[in-house]
């Protein structure tokens, strides 16, 4: 991929800034614009300068990484990473691309990275898609178009289905028994919190299906949909 990716860093702990420059390094697409130990004082350069990718801590003194990306208006792709991993469904309601757990492995960093490409290779190359070919959905009282062809999968979360797609997450009400009534065939039920878009699968077995970068559970009672896949 020839287009240049400019990262900036927010991070309390000077060896997790450390390790990110080091893995940022060993891409060649990649390149580090700053790095900052205090959220307020990366704050305040992001909202005056546009960057291609911020790496986010959560927990950070005086403002965290959550309300952090809030204040941005236009904010860049978002990989957290933190200790905790609680936050993230939080992280992904935020559209970040990806929630790296610490300490971070470099394999994990690189899977995250390959996503970041995807979306910026999807978002140059976006195009209108006819009406039949979309799922509808609201969000934040907006009505959206997410062509099928873009769904990696649906995660069922309490009274709300997220949807993951190659460019941005999206949340709304619903449930997974009605959005499989909304879909094509190529999607199915592997699970009773997931439906997959077969055209992203890159391997299973009775267990456990990757999807994109992605693995996700079988559940007993749906193992044997993977024969038909």
């Amino acid at each position: 991929m020839s287009t240049q990716i400019g990262c900036v860093i927010v991070d309390d702990e000077p060896l997790a800034i450390s390790i990110l420059s080091k893995y940022i390094s060993k891409h060649d697409n990649l390149y580090l614009v700053k790095s900052f130990s205090r959220s307020t004082d990366a704050l305040a350069y992001l909202q005056q300068h546009n960057v291609e990718l911020l790496f986010l801590d959560i927990h950070m003194p005086k403002l965290d990484g959550i309300e952090f990306l809030k204040k941005i208006e236009k904010p860049p792709l978002t990989i957290f990473t933190t200790a905790y991993r609680d936050y993230a469904v939080e992280g992904f309601e935020l559209n970040a691309t990806d929630y790296l757990v610490k300490p971070i492995r470099y394999e994990r960093f690189a899977d995250a990275i390959m996503k970041i490409e995807s979306r910026i290779n999807n978002k140059q190359s976006e195009k209108i898609t006819p009406a039949d070919e979309v799922l509808h959905i609201k969000m934040d009282r907006k009505n959206y178009r997410i062509p099928f062809n873009d769904i990696l999968y649906l995660e069922s979360n309490r009274n709300n289905v997220i949807i993951f797609t190659v460019n941005q997450n999206y949340k709304c009400v619903d449930t997974l028994k009605n959005m499989i009534t909304k879909l094509p065939a190529n999607f199915v039920q592997i699970h009773r919190s997931f439906l997959v878009n077969k055209n992203f699968i890159k391997h299973y077995n009775k267990q456990e299906i990757k999807v994109g970068l992605t693995n996700l559970p079988v559940g007993s009672k749906y193992s044997d949909t993977i024969d038909s896949i």
